[in-house]
């Protein structure tokens, strides 16, 4: 057992705290008698863990994604991570996802306009995550959707990018309920008219 986990804040009060340190906690052995032997324990201790080795495949960390770690703001100094919206993954300046706009001042960028304009300063195709980690160190999001790629080689490279229009931000479910909603609207405004 371990004892004194938990201790009154002070006599008036009666409050119960945590112990995280503020008082000795003290292990006694043997105090109950033992419903499995310890071998028995170790044994089942054992098999859970090599059960879990052999199933559980899940426990991989946090999700790499070829930008991840590369995109600083160039506004607050943070970095920018990936966050999924309705309209799709953006990379996002941690202090404008966490504060707001007051805080700073920078842009999301959607994710395949980010990639397009990789591939495009690496003179390719389509997006090389390969070619993106092998040629650029960083990748600096100034004001104005400016981005400047820095090279291993120590060139850099600036790079305006252009927001997508609305029609483009619009997913198709997005599409059909304005679509059921202007309708909606219609019915209403012409049963109005017939009322009157």
């Amino acid at each position: 057992m371990l004892l004194q986990t938990t201790f009154r804040e002070n006599h008036i009060t009666k409050k119960m705290l945590p112990n995280r340190g503020e008082l000795p906690m003290y292990h006694a052995e043997n105090t109950h008698e033992a419903i499995i032997s310890m071998e028995d324990y170790r044994e089942v201790q054992a098999e859970m863990a090599r059960r879990s080795a052999k199933h559980n495949k899940t426990a991989r960390g946090p999700a790499k994604y070829p930008f991840t770690s590369m995109i600083v703001c160039g506004i607050c100094g943070k970095g920018y991570r990936r966050k999924v919206t309705r309209t799709g993954p953006v990379w996002i300046c941690s202090t404008f996802n966490i504060y707001g706009k007051a805080a700073c001042a920078s842009k999301q960028i959607p994710e395949g306009t980010l990639e397009k304009a990789t591939a495009e300063v690496l003179g390719l195709d389509a997006f090389d995550a390969k070619a993106l980690h092998d040629r650029i160190t960083a990748i600096r999001a100034e004001k104005n959707n400016t981005l400047v790629f820095l090279f291993k080689d120590g060139a850099q490279i600036v790079k305006r990018w252009a927001d997508r229009s609305r029609a483009e931000s619009w997913t198709p479910e997005m599409r059909a309920a304005a679509s059921e909603f202007a309708k909606k609207g219609q019915a209403m405004r012409s049963c109005q008219q017939q009322e009157q």
